[in-house]
């Protein structure tokens, strides 16, 4: 176990990713058996939303393809899907299985690299360009899709 100083110092730090994650990270790798305080019983759905915004403009969603109507390798390119984005606008949009399968210029939705598991999440992008920015959007709005 850690010392009781120690333990303070995790406990009070603002630094847990450096200061508590690399113990945590040894424990687990030596096979510790770790106390568990709290169970988490439930998880309630989130609504689909834009997550994230990266420093590129790429828009990162929490929907799967299939939330849009098309899975990778199934998706004819260019495919169009109709995305409400909050309460005011609607975007018509193609979809595409990669980034560099998307035309110069275009902003599409692609089957992007973050996800959960297998699972991969959905991204509006803009080959070479910031999507974000040319369809000024930002984290946080809901979307739903309308085709």
């Amino acid at each position: 176990g850690l010392s009781l100083d120690r333990q303070a110092q995790v406990i009070n730090t603002q630094f847990r990713s450096f200061d508590y994650l690399p113990l945590l990270a040894a424990q687990l790798i030596a096979g510790d058996v770790l106390p568990v305080t709290h169970v988490i019983e439930d998880i309630c759905d989130m609504p689909l939303a834009l997550c994230w915004v990266d420093s590129f403009g790429n828009i990162k969603t929490n929907a799967l393809p299939e939330d849009a109507g098309f899975e990778e390798g199934k998706v004819v390119p260019g495919a169009m899907v109709v995305l409400k984005v909050d309460e005011q606008r609607q975007l018509r949009l193609p979809c595409y299985n990669r980034l560099k399968d998307i035309p110069d210029n275009q902003v599409a939705i692609t089957i992007g690299s973050s996800g959960h598991g297998t699972k991969r999440f959905l991204e509006i992008m803009q080959q070479g360009k910031s999507a974000a920015a040319t369809l000024a959007l930002q984290s946080g709005l809901k979307i739903e899709f309308l085709s």
